[in-house]
């Protein structure tokens, strides 16, 4: 369990509350879930500049390396980097689901199926695009998520077994490939012009790329993990 501080309890009751929500006709919360093909825009009811921050994120309630707990990090260190620990980190919130604070946020994410990420074609259907510039760079991606994976798993097993065995579930390439494929901005060259951090606020901000006028759309795409 995480616990939080005080001044996120907004942030976090925002999402419980869109989550609640889940079962509407229309459902709010679909409207900024990752990955999926459609309901990814925001409605603007005033005009947005480029480079205006649209939303703030409080540090504590983000999922980064330093969320894990201290022992299992420790063992990590030098092992693999701090992109592979926030993707054993969302394993281990979607294991626990609501017993973690970031339960809404878990729930909200796309399962593998409604991904549409080449990291998840099988080499025949990759065979599809073998000609094209994009193979090479996916066959690249595997071959890492595979050395990752090999990399964390006896670590995660005997953390598990040893110390915490409720924190996790099946430590499973897939599910690690699922996990790492939907951390978004670390994966994204693009993100550190659009996701900067406040030290003296301790929050994130997330910059706009183009403006907006009024009622207009402004499609937020993966930006919002």
């Amino acid at each position: 369990m995480v616990s939080f501080c005080f001044s996120c309890y907004h942030f976090i009751h925002f999402l419980s509350n869109i989550s609640l929500l889940s079962s509407c006709p229309f459902d709010p919360w679909q409207s900024i879930s990752i990955g999926l093909s459609f309901f990814r825009s925001l409605f603007a009811l005033e005009p947005i500049n480029r480079g205006d921050c649209i939303m703030e994120v409080p540090y504590d309630v983000q999922l980064t390396e330093d969320k894990l707990p201290g022992e299992l990090c420790m063992l990590l260190d030098g092992v693999v980097d701090d992109t592979a620990k926030v993707a054993v980190l969302l394993m281990m919130v979607q294991h626990l689901g609501h017993e973690s604070g970031w339960g809404p946020y878990a729930k909200s994410l796309p399962c593998k199926d409604q991904m549409h990420n080449l990291m998840f074609w099988d080499l025949n259907e990759l065979h599809m695009v073998q000609n094209s510039s994009i193979y090479k760079e996916v066959i690249e991606q595997k071959d890492q998520a595979k050395k990752e994976f090999l990399a964390i798993k006896p670590v995660c097993i005997l953390f598990i077994l040893e110390r915490f065995p409720h924190l996790f579930g099946e430590v499973s390439m897939e599910g690690f490939m699922h996990a790492s494929a939907l951390d978004f901005l670390n994966h994204d060259g693009f993100s550190n012009s659009i996701l900067l951090y406040d030290e003296q606020k301790d929050v994130s901000e997330l910059k706009t790329l183009q403006g907006s006028s009024p009622s207009g759309l402004l499609d937020t795409s993966k930006t919002l993990t």
